[in-house]
C-alpha cells in the first residue's frame, strides 16, 4: 500500500475513530459474548466489559499508530498529539456522562452506582492517560522516522 499525503485533520480524526470506537466496540462484543457464556452477576458483567474495553482502547491506539505509519505521509506528526488527546478528552467526557446516567437508569436496580461510578472513574482515567502517553510516544515515533530532506532539497 503506496503512502499519501495526509492531513492533520485526517490522522487526528481516523486515530481518535479508531482508538475511541472501531476497536472498544469488537472489545464490547467479545466482552459480550463471553458474559453470555459465563452468566457473571451484574458487577462482574460491568467490569469484565470495563477491563476487555480498556484493552480494546488500548490496543486500539497501537493499532491506529501502526496503520497511520504505514498509509500516512504527515508534514509534522507532532501537531498530530494535542488535537488527538483533546479530541479522545472530550469524547472520553462524554463517555464518562453517558455511562453514569444509564448507571441510575436501566442499571440501577442491578448495580450499586457507587460501584459503577468509581469504577467508570478508574477506567476513563486509566484510558485517557494510556491513550496520551502512547500517542505523544508514537507521533514522536512516526516524526524521529521521518528522513530530513538532502541537503541539495530546497523547503
Amino acid at each position: 500500500m503506496a503512502k499519501k499525503k495526509r492531513s492533520v485533520f485526517w490522522v487526528v480524526s481516523t486515530h481518535v475513530v479508531t482508538t475511541g470506537f472501531a476497536m472498544p466496540v469488537v472489545a464490547g462484543v467479545v466482552g459480550s459474548a463471553i458474559a453470555v457464556a459465563t452468566e457473571p452477576s451484574a458487577v462482574g458483567r460491568f467490569f469484565l466489559l470495563l477491563g476487555l474495553q480498556a484493552l480494546g482502547y488500548i490496543g486500539g491506539v497501537y493499532y491506529s499508530l501502526s496503520y497511520i505509519r504505514k498509509v500516512a505521509l504527515i508534514e509534522h506528526p507532532l501537531a498530530c498529539v494535542k488535537p488527538s488527546i483533546i479530541t479522545f478528552a472530550v469524547l472520553a467526557v462524554l463517555g464518562f456522562a453517558v455511562n453514569v446516567v444509564s448507571l441510575f437508569g436501566e442499571r440501577s436496580k442491578e448495580m450499586n452506582a457507587v460501584i459503577g461510578i468509581v469504577g467508570l472513574v478508574v477506567f476513563y482515567i486509566v484510558i485517557s492517560f494510556a491513550f496520551a502517553k502512547i500517542t505523544q510516544r508514537g507521533f514522536r515515533a512516526i516524526e524521529g522516522q521521518m528522513t530530513p530532506p538532502s541537503s541539495g532539497d530546497v523547503t
